[in-house]
C-alpha cells in the first residue's frame, strides 16, 4: 500500500482554520469501504483518551532520538517516516474518541504535522531533516497544549469513519502491536506478576483492541484481513475483561488466544522479505 501525503488542501485548512480536517482528502483519495475499519460503537470503554495520548507522546519522544542530528535522522529514515505515520493514526483516534475534551481540536493539528513528518522522512538531506524537526518541535508543544487543557469531556459528533489509509499503512500499526504482544506475554508467567502489572498490561491490551479493530482498512481488498483481526481484538477485549476483574485464569486464555491470532495472521500475511519491519 502507498502512503498517501498531506496535500496542499489539508494542510491550509489544518494551519488556516485549526480543527477543518480529520484526515487529508484529495480529488484523487479513495474513500473507506462502507464499514471496514468502521470504530465499535463503545470503543472507547476500552481504550481512554490518555490511553493515546500517551503513546503520541512515547512516539514523540523515540522520534526524538533520531532528529538530533541529520546524519541520524538520514539513518533511521523509515523508523521516523513509521513514527510519522503512526502519530497521525493516533491523533485521529483522539478525534474520534467521545471524550477527546480539548484534545479534539490538538488532535487534529498533531495529525498534520505528523503527516508533514513523515513525508519529509521519505528522503534523506538536510531540508527534510529541517522540516521533520521543526514539525516534531510543534508536536511536543501540541502534547503539552492537550495536556494543558481538559483531559476528558464530551465532544461533538464524529465526521465519520477516517480514512486509514491516507494516515499510514498496515505496516505502520503492526509496528505497534509487536511490543504490545510481547509485553503481555512476559508478564502474564504468573499471577502475581499479572496483579503487578495490571494497568501496563490493560493499555497494551487496549492498543492491540484499537488496532485490531481498524487494521482491516489498510487491506480492503482482502478478505481475511476482518477474520484475522477480529481474533486478535477479541483476544484483547478478554485481556481487558480479565484485568478489570482481577481474573488470572481468564487473563491466561486471553494471552494464548492474542499469541494463537498473531501467529495465524503472520502465517497468511508473509513478510516481502526477510526484515522488511511488517511490511505486508
Amino acid at each position: 500500500m502507498q502512503k498517501k501525503s498531506l496535500t496542499a488542501l489539508t494542510v491550509l485548512l489544518a494551519i488556516g482554520f485549526g480543527t477543518s480536517a480529520v484526515w487529508p482528502i484529495g480529488d484523487d483519495d479513495e474513500k473507506p469501504a462502507s464499514g471496514v475499519g468502521k470504530l465499535p460503537e463503545n470503543w472507547g470503554e476500552y481504550v481512554t483518551v490518555k490511553d493515546l495520548t500517551d503513546e503520541i507522546s512515547e512516539s514523540g519522544t523515540r522520534m526524538a532520538q533520531n532528529l538530533k542530528k541529520p546524519s541520524d535522522f538520514d539513518k533511521f529514515l523509515k523508523n521516523i517516516n513509521t513514527e510519522g505515520h503512526l502519530t497521525a493514526v493516533l491523533a485521529a483516534l483522539v478525534h474520534e474518541h467521545s471524550d477527546a475534551g480539548n484534545w479534539k481540536s490538538v488532535a487534529s493539528a498533531i495529525q498534520a504535522e505528523a503527516l508533514t513528518l513523515a513525508k519529509a522522512a521519505e528522503a534523506k538531506g538536510g531540508k527534510n531533516f529541517k522540516t521533520a524537526q521543526e514539525a516534531h518541535k510543534k508536536i511536543t508543544d501540541l502534547i503539552k497544549k492537550g495536556d494543558n487543557g481538559d483531559r476528558a469531556g464530551a465532544s461533538s459528533g464524529s465526521e465519520g469513519t477516517p480514512d486509514w489509509t491516507s494516515l499510514g499503512a498496515l505496516g505502520d500499526v503492526m509496528k505497534r502491536v509487536e511490543p504490545s504482544y510481547k509485553y503481555i506475554r512476559g508478564k502474564m508467567s504468573s499471577e502475581t506478576s499479572f496483579k503487578r502489572e495490571s494497568e501496563t498490561i490493560r493499555h497494551n491490551a487496549a492498543m492491540l483492541y484499537i488496532f485490531g479493530h481498524i487494521s482491516p482498512a489498510f487491506r480492503p481488498a482482502e478478505g481475511d484481513m476482518p477474520k484475522l483481526s477480529s481474533a486478535m481484538a477479541t483476544a484483547a477485549s478478554d485481556m481487558l475483561d480479565a484485568v478489570k476483574n482481577a481474573d488470572f485464569a481468564k487473563g491466561s486464555d486471553a494471552n494464548t488466544a492474542i499469541n494463537t491470532s498473531c501467529n495465524e495472521c503472520h502465517k497468511a500475511k508473509r513478510f516481502t522479505k526477510k526484515g522488511s519491519d511488517f511490511d505486508f
